[in-house]
């Protein structure tokens, strides 16, 4: 269900021009802080997938991320996203004891800065899950065991599923249409209260009764009752004597 989650939206983005679709979604990532360094990309003349590509860069643990984004801009520079994606399932691997950083961010962090330093180009991490707030616990544990073993930071940014229907709401791409109701069918929106109730006419009425009730004339009739026979409860006085008293 995950892998089929990640391909409906990213391989519909990667269908559309990137400022129609991948474009206006990575501006919403942020990281820990609140920031939002994506929201400010340059221009983007092509944008490259890889789906479920191996990282394999030498002194680093081998992973298998679920999109690798090259964006490829005017002015020659490139840019490299990693795209961690989970529905379902946190983590598939922790810190461990070898050298190499383990934790499943760190080790896809590990393997995306070396690439990118031999690329020449920035690169970022991003991490998508159906949270409702930023997966501080997750991330917290790979930035420790990345900080630990390569004496440098790491960095996360993070995309809720549930931000990509309001992101795409109003779009014109059919495709991107279409994946947004595939998100919205798993429910992966944010609570945004009662749908409005439209009030519509009901045509009904009381049958009208065949006899006239004189209420006037009811009203006078005595009624009569009483209690029905009730069994007759004879409580025995109970003499106790406790035998205690106030110490003075």
């Amino acid at each position: 269900m995950e892998d089929l989650l990640t391909s409906s939206v990213f391989g519909a983005l990667s269908y559309a021009p990137p400022e129609v679709g991948l474009i206006p979604v990575l501006a919403v990532a942020r990281d820990s802080d609140g920031n939002k360094p994506l929201a400010d990309i340059a221009h983007v003349e092509i944008a490259s997938y890889e789906f479920w590509p191996w990282l394999d860069e030498e002194g680093c643990i081998r992973c298998e991320p679920d999109v690798l984004i090259t964006l490829h801009h005017p002015n020659g520079e490139k840019t490299i996203i990693l795209v961690e994606a989970k529905f379902h399932h946190g983590k598939s691997s922790l810190a461990g004891e070898e050298q190499a950083p383990r934790d499943q961010l760190a080790r896809e962090w590990d393997n995306l800065a070396s690439l990118a330093s031999k690329e020449h180009a920035q690169c970022f991490l991003v991490y998508v899950t159906a949270d409702m707030g930023f997966p501080t616990g997750a991330v917290d544990e790979a930035r420790a065991e990345y900080s630990q073993k390569r004496s440098a930071s790491l960095n996360v940014l993070w995309i809720s599923w549930r931000q990509i229907p309001n992101v795409l709401t109003g779009v014109e791409s059919r495709i991107l249409r279409d994946m947004v109701d595939v998100v919205k069918r798993l429910d992966l929106v944010f609570y945004r209260g009662f749908a409005p109730v439209t009030p519509m006419t009901i045509p009904w009425q009381f049958k009208k009764a065949d006899r006239h009730w004189l209420w006037s004339y009811i009203s006078q009739q005595p009624v009569y009752w009483t209690f029905g026979n009730l069994p007759f409860f004879d409580w025995p006085q109970l003499d106790l004597n406790p035998g205690w008293r106030f110490v003075p």
